[in-house]
C-alpha cells in the first residue's frame, strides 16, 4: 500500500510535468470535494495498486521475489520516497519560483 502511494504521486507527477489532462468528470457528484478525491483514487491510487497487486501478490509472488533478492532494511524504501516527494514539490518549487521571479508561466 505504501509503494502504491508513491507510485500515485509519481504518476500524477508525470501527468503534470507533461501536461496530460485525466478525465474524471465521468463520476458526476454533485459535490466538488468529494468527486476530486474519488477521482484521485480511481485515477491515480487504483492501478498503482492493481499493478503492484498482480505483479507482486497474486499467486504468491513475493515469496520468490523475497527468496531472490537481499533485504537492505528499508533503505531502498527509503530512498523512492526521498526521491518521489522531492521531485513531486521540486517541480511545483521551481514552477512557482519561475513564475514569481522570471516572468515564465508554466502552466
Amino acid at each position: 500500500m505504501v509503494l502504491s502511494t508513491y507510485n500515485a504521486f509519481n504518476l500524477m507527477s508525470l501527468t503534470l510535468i507533461f501536461k496530460i489532462h485525466l478525465n474524471t468528470e465521468f463520476l458526476n457528484i454533485s459535490d466538488s470535494e468529494k468527486n476530486g478525491l474519488l477521482g484521485f483514487f480511481i485515477v491515480y491510487y487504483f492501478p498503482p495498486l492493481l499493478l503492484n497487486y498482480f505483479l507482486v501478490f497474486y499467486n504468491r509472488k513475493w515469496e520468490k521475489i523475497q527468496k531472490e533478492n537481499k533485504h537492505h532494511n528499508g533503505k531502498v524504501l527509503f530512498w523512492y520516497f526521498f526521491i518521489s516527494f522531492v521531485l513531486f514539490f521540486g517541480f511545483f518549487l521551481i514552477a512557482f519560483l519561475a513564475q514569481q521571479y522570471l516572468g515564465i508561466k508554466i502552466y
